[in-house]
């Protein structure tokens, strides 16, 4: 392994999983963890690689550090929890009898619709019914405040809702991602993990590798406000209430999802809408003292903060920004082949790919 390092050669995380796996089936936990130390050093471990090392950890006790790698999962969202992480987690609680803890954490799992394995569950109602605590059997179907924030941010960046033709009354959402984009193969999985109580299938081993590019909500009327708002009759439009709309949190995933950082450190964001529709969004823009300009590429509508506007725009919008896209997206911070000024990039073509 150590020579496969030093030779350069590709995918290391791929080969980490398999030395992490090799030693946790032969119970030597200790190679385990300086497995996954190593591979902390050489290169950015997945969420499989995370779950291997908590499994270990788990299994020989070491609860305090399974809690730390637990919630270093859940704070970075690029690798996050699943059901299976969480069900670890669970389990270690159950057996070192910390049940204030264990609550804790079945109630997110419920909140997640995540499946309880069901020995865990059933210990987990046995405890909650000793406290006389009524446990709910489902929860109602509502997105949250942020749930319901980076979805306006998608919908501006290109996302669309789709009228279910069965029952008029909903819609689902088609979370498309685009392969060339290495911004995309990040944020897809941090959508995946934010919207998976509302998929309509969901994966078994929330690989990295396993999550597609595109993936479907259930059909729901939740769904209708939002097709009605952003393409009533068919036909996208800006909703004339975009103003109230318009947080930190809504910028920043517009930009992650349908912007992009030009070679000048400048910020454009794209909008496939109409010239009203356009012209109602900067205005709301400015009046969130949000200084942009607009430029159109063949039927996308491109609109740009330069200079000390993006900086503007970053330092509003930083906060909300996955961390492993950071370096990818900041403003100010100008590429290594070129120099070129946004005002003077091409746009004649009739693509809707990003100037250049």
């Amino acid at each position: 392994m150590v020579e496969f390092v030093e030779s350069g050669m590709k995918p290391l995380t791929r080969s980490f999983i398999d030395m992490i796996h090799m030693y946790y089936n032969l119970s030597l936990h200790d190679k385990v963890e300086s497995t996954f130390m190593r591979c902390m050093e050489k290169c950015r471990p997945n969420q499989t690689v995370y779950s291997l090392y908590l499994d270990s950890l788990v299994l020989t006790d070491k609860l305090d550090r399974a809690e730390e790698i637990f919630n270093q999962m859940h704070a970075d969202e690029a690798i996050g929890v699943d059901a299976k992480s969480c069900n670890t987690i669970l389990s270690g609680y159950l057996a070192s009898a910390n049940y204030a803890k264990a609550e804790k954490i079945y109630d997110f799992m419920r909140e997640k619709k995540y499946e309880t394995e069901s020995p865990l569950k059933e210990k987990v109602e046995y405890i909650l019914s000793l406290k006389h605590k009524q446990v709910e059997t489902s929860l109602s179907t509502k997105l949250s405040k942020e749930q319901r924030e980076i979805l306006i941010g998608l919908l501006l960046g290109g996302l669309r809702v789709e009228l279910d033709e069965k029952k008029k009354k909903s819609c689902a959402v088609n979370f498309v991602f685009r392969e060339n984009l290495k911004i995309h193969s990040f944020l897809k999985r941090h959508i995946y993990n934010q919207f998976h109580e509302w998929l309509a299938s969901k994966l078994m081993d929330n690989d990295d590798e396993n999550i597609p590019y595109q993936f479907t909500t259930v059909s729901h009327t939740y769904f209708k406000f939002f097709a009605d708002q952003f393409c009533p009759q068919g036909q996208p439009v800006i909703p004339k209430l975009i103003h109230r709309w318009l947080t930190p949190r809504v910028l920043a995933y517009w930009y992650m999802y349908g912007g992009y950082r030009t070679s000048s450190g400048d910020i454009l964001l794209k909008l496939r809408f109409g010239n009203e529709d356009v012209l109602r969004i900067t205005k709301s823009l400015k009046a969130n003292s949000l200084n942009c300009r607009v430029k159109k590429k063949g039927t996308v509508f491109w609109v740009g903060f330069l200079g000390s506007d993006a900086a503007e725009f970053w330092k509003l919008t930083e906060p909300f920004i996955l961390a492993d896209l950071k370096e990818f997206l900041e403003a100010g911070i100008e590429s290594s082949n070129g120099s070129s000024k946004t005002s003077n990039v091409n746009l004649s073509s009739d693509d809707d790919s990003p100037p250049n």
